[in-house]
């Protein structure tokens, strides 16, 4: 089929109806999304790549339908979002916005709210907000309540990346109430698990487990595979915040399985980072440094910020421990940078013991060291603060706060 789309390139009428008619696949393909043929959807899909990229690029010398464009774009929304397109899908997003200014408003708002769902993976926050309200506005009084409640959704996972808990969970309850209403199964699950992660960042562990245990309940009845690794991973910390040490590695290990066989990579990585994090904890920290590393290797080559932070934190933790206290703050100070680059702060719990390891470093160096130290790590780029983390030949009596 690539063959007829690069052949209809040299025909202007022909291609523009095989460009409408993968355009009306796509969508087709799409309404399989998040529910019993999801693993189906998401073959479709992959098999489908090299016509995706072929109708993409035809779309964009073509220039001659903006709308169609818009709504290939839009119809392929989910999957780069849910697998780690993230640059890709914002781009084309973003183009296929900006040609297509008087497209029908709810198409638009479809677009938008993609585009916004792709800046907040990417940590772009401020850009995410605004086309997520743009999103809103076009769709408040149109009876859509699954897409309103989906952008409500968005907005508050933005807060509480924030820390504004109490707002989000406020956008929160609104767009549960709106997924009951109109009876989608994945959405509500996704919508508790967001729930329960709030309200284990405001110590709520008892409701938290609530939300979490009906999210999880609520994707396996949908085979929803990637939202059962997602919850597993926050029922693990809901264990080990209840130091059940051992219940939350069980879980972890569920997540991973199921990530793994989903080819949720960048699960897999997150998931690998939390259990290295439990293994520092129980002071096995030969196996926590081995299984962090791996992790910080796997979420750098697939261009996880979040994941990457997560995993600097986790090593500057297992240093410190070893006794390598300024390793151990310029890990830190890299990681610091990152999530302010991202604007999303580490979870309250999770800075807090941070914090109490990086004071006993700073003790154990002295205060001037220690900043040396922290700004030299705010000063790596992303790719040298993860070649010093994984012992690129670099020592940290070798690390130059100059950058």
């Amino acid at each position: 089929a690539r063959e007829k789309l690069h052949e209809a390139g040299e025909k202007p009428r022909l291609a523009a109806a095989h460009r409408a008619w993968f355009v009306n696949h796509a969508e087709e393909i799409s309404r399989m999304f998040g529910g019993q043929q999801h693993e189906i959807w998401r073959r479709r899909i992959e098999d489908d790549q090299a016509n995706i990229h072929a109708a993409l690029e035809l779309s964009r010398h073509a220039g001659d339908s903006p709308e169609i464009d818009l709504r290939l774009a839009v119809a392929l929304g989910a999957y780069w979002d849910m697998y780690g397109y993230w640059r890709t899908g914002r781009a084309w997003l973003e183009r296929a916005l900006d040609v297509a200014p008087d497209a029908d408003p709810l198409l638009r708002a479809r677009a938008l709210f993609r585009a916004g769902s792709l800046a907040h993976r990417q940590g772009d926050f401020a850009d995410a907000r605004t086309r997520l309200e743009q999103s809103l506005d076009l769709l408040r009084g149109t009876g859509h309540d699954r897409m309103i409640a989906d952008v409500l959704s968005q907005l508050g996972m933005i807060a509480s990346a924030l820390g504004e808990n109490e707002r989000a969970r406020e956008l929160l309850l609104e767009a549960l109430e709106l997924h009951r209403r109109v009876a989608h199964t994945v959405s509500t699950a996704s919508t508790l698990e967001q729930l329960g992660a709030i309200s284990i960042d405001l110590d709520e562990l008892e409701r938290a487990a609530a939300y979490l245990e009906e999210s999880r309940a609520l994707f396996e009845s949908a085979g929803f595979s990637q939202g059962i690794a997602v919850v597993l991973c926050e029922m693990a910390e809901v264990a080990r915040r209840r130091c059940d040490l051992d219940r939350a590695a069980a879980l972890l290990d569920e997540s991973l399985s199921v990530s793994r066989e989903g080819g949720f990579e960048l699960l897999v990585a997150h998931a690998t980072v939390l259990k290295a994090d439990l293994a520092s904890d129980r002071g096995e920290l030969d196996e926590a440094h081995r299984t962090c590393a791996a992790a910080l290797d796997s979420a750098s080559r697939l261009g996880a910020t979040e994941q990457v932070s997560l995993a600097l934190e986790c090593l500057a933790k297992i240093s410190a421990a070893r006794g390598e206290a300024s390793r151990a703050l310029i890990l830190a100070g890299s990681a610091e940078r990152l999530r302010e680059a991202m604007r999303e702060p580490l979870r309250p719990v999770a800075r807090a013991a941070l914090d109490e390891v990086l004071d006993t470093a700073r003790r154990a160096v002295g205060d001037d060291a220690a900043r040396y130290a922290v700004e030299a790590g705010r000063a790596m780029t992303i790719d040298r603060a993860v070649g010093f983390a994984l012992g690129a030949g670099e020592t940290a009596a070798g690390v130059d706060s100059s950058g």
